[in-house]
């Protein structure tokens, strides 16, 4: 019984959390949609401003024709169900972060990783389209791709970031995340939930 109370307090912090975040960045309405197969031309559009290999994010959709792109929702859309998944591939599901009505990033997250996956990456990865940058954005996709994964049960988040790529390891930190271990390309972090939280109390600074 107190273990349920705990969880549902966490829950309804999380709650608090979510809302702060939707007008996280100078009082812009930012919110997470799910990828679905109907979306359109605008998503198309941001996915050309990322890199195919954004500091080992990878972006598929760069440099890919519009009906390759209509094939890649389709099958993105299964994934998050955990249908077809290819060799080595967990569930996953695709966020898009929106700032009012326009897309300015994308975010991924895992359901669950495998022994692979533990010792190498993480639940989630994301980036910013390029004209978006410097804005703040990432840290707000960031914290609302955690609390997605909260929203999912996951606990510990784990989030591997390149070693090179210092203001993403300066993100994860400022969201609680703490290093748990390290290969050779990689800082794997693990992010518990209430350091989470706490570190998003002074949000309305950020």
């Amino acid at each position: 019984m107190r273990q349920a109370f705990f969880v549902f307090l966490k829950r309804i912090c999380c709650w608090f959390v979510y809302q702060e975040a939707r007008e996280g960045v100078d009082g812009m309405s930012l919110y997470l949609k799910s990828l679905t197969s109907h979306d359109g031309e605008e998503v198309y559009q941001m996915l050309q401003e990322i890199d195919a290999n954004d500091n080992g994010f990878t972006n598929e959709v760069k440099g890919m024709t519009y009906e390759h792109y209509l094939k890649w929702l389709q099958a993105n859309a299964a994934y998050a169900q955990g249908l077809d998944l290819n060799e080595g591939m967990v569930p996953q599901t695709t966020y898009w972060l929106f700032h009012d009505e326009e897309p300015v990033g994308y975010g991924r997250i895992r359901h669950f990783l495998n022994e692979n996956l533990r010792k190498n990456s993480g639940h989630l990865g994301y980036a910013i389209s390029s004209s978006h940058r410097g804005k703040g954005y990432g840290y707000t996709l960031l914290g609302l791709l955690i609390h997605k994964c909260i929203e999912l049960g996951i606990e510990p988040i784990q989030v591997g970031v390149n070693n090179s790529n210092e203001r993403s390891n300066a993100l994860v930190k400022r969201q609680g995340g703490i290093v748990h271990s390290r290969t050779e390309k990689k800082n794997i972090y693990k992010v518990e939930t209430e350091r989470f939280l706490h570190q998003w109390e002074g949000w309305d600074n950020h």
